[in-house]
């Protein structure tokens, strides 16, 4: 088993990330910190890869933005590179011995969930399916047509704002997609229980997807 902090190349810059991998070429979603609300969307996605850990699952947690860096609050000119950042890192996850054929997923909250949807949608993408945690998706409208991986959208019942967005981007996505809204839950998912809820209807998806043959759900629980 890995477990231990790595650094990732990307373009210019050097990525700060936590592989844990329970063995060779298990499934491993990248989870894509972008910055924003600060440890309340971390918490969230540590809760997710802890869920997904107990699973049997990978994760790869990635800061995309350094610490010097400001978070771009899902404006579309910042998601190309963060974008970038995020192929470099599903990039640097194959060419490691351990996880050369390992399937990949993203999984992000905030612009973190908007860089992985483009990600998704560049050509010769590997990804094998995408989790969007209360994302601010409307940033990735231009590249939602072509993401081709199996995409679950997941919003807070409560989350006004955030509701609008996300019916839109499920009706440009033209693969595999289910948009599940967490009833009583706000944008960040902090009420009691909205972010277990959340958490488990992500892992559902990723073991679905990710896992191996014999280990994969057939359905996602609602």
């Amino acid at each position: 088993m890995v477990d231990e902090d790595v650094q990732i190349p990307a373009g210019g810059t050097v990525l700060k990330g936590r592989l844990h991998l329970p063995a060779v070429n298990a499934g491993v979603v990248i989870m894509a910190d972008g910055g924003g609300h600060g440890d309340a969307r971390r918490l969230r996605l540590e809760e997710v890869a802890s869920m997904l850990q107990q699973a049997a699952l990978g994760t790869l947690v990635v800061d995309l933005l350094t610490s010097q860096e400001e978070p771009v609050r899902g404006r579309a000119g910042g998601i190309d590179p963060l974008a970038q950042r995020l192929t470099a890192a599903a990039a640097w996850l194959h060419q490691q011995p351990k996880s050369m054929s390992s399937r990949v997923g993203y999984c992000g909250t905030g612009v973190g969930a908007a860089s992985a949807l483009w990600s998704a949608g560049e050509p010769g993408a590997r990804i094998e399916a995408i989790v969007s945690l209360g994302g601010s998706i409307e940033a990735a409208a231009p590249r939602l047509a072509a993401v081709q991986a199996p995409t679950l959208l997941i919003v807070g019942g409560e989350d006004r704002e955030g509701l609008g967005p996300h019916r839109r981007a499920q009706a440009q996505l033209r693969g595999e997609n289910r948009l599940a809204v967490v009833e009583g839950a706000g944008e960040l998912f902090e009420e009691p229980g909205a972010g277990e809820v959340a958490a488990g209807l992500a892992r559902d998806w990723f073991t679905r997807y990710l896992a191996p043959a014999q280990g994969r759900t057939t359905e996602v629980s609602r």
